[in-house]
């Protein structure tokens, strides 16, 4: 799914949060792409980083699966990073399909 994503990339592309309150961008940068936040904050997702996350979201039970507090401990104790977490499941759900 990762590299699906990312030549999907061709330019940035705006993303809802879980919540749907806000968004963020996603933009490739080689061979990864980075989240950027409503603060021009970025965050690299790598594929390692990207599987874990996508491990998590497809071990959650769909009526949860778009909460952020899932992505971040403590209900997700081992979270590889706390802040692009919840935007990489974001990034997930909108690729989905």
């Amino acid at each position: 799914m990762y590299n699906k994503i990312l030549s999907q990339i061709n330019k940035k592309i705006k993303i809802q949060t879980l919540g749907k309150r806000s968004f963020f961008w996603i933009e490739r940068n080689g061979n990864i792409f980075e989240i950027i936040n409503s603060k021009n904050k970025t965050y690299p997702v790598d594929l390692e980083l990207f599987k874990l996350i996508l491990e998590r979201y497809k071990s959650l039970k769909i009526e949860i699966r778009f909460k952020a507090g899932q992505y971040t401990d403590p209900k997700w104790k081992d979270c590889p990073n706390r802040v692009a977490s919840v935007y990489v499941a974001a990034i997930i759900r909108h690729f989905e399909n």
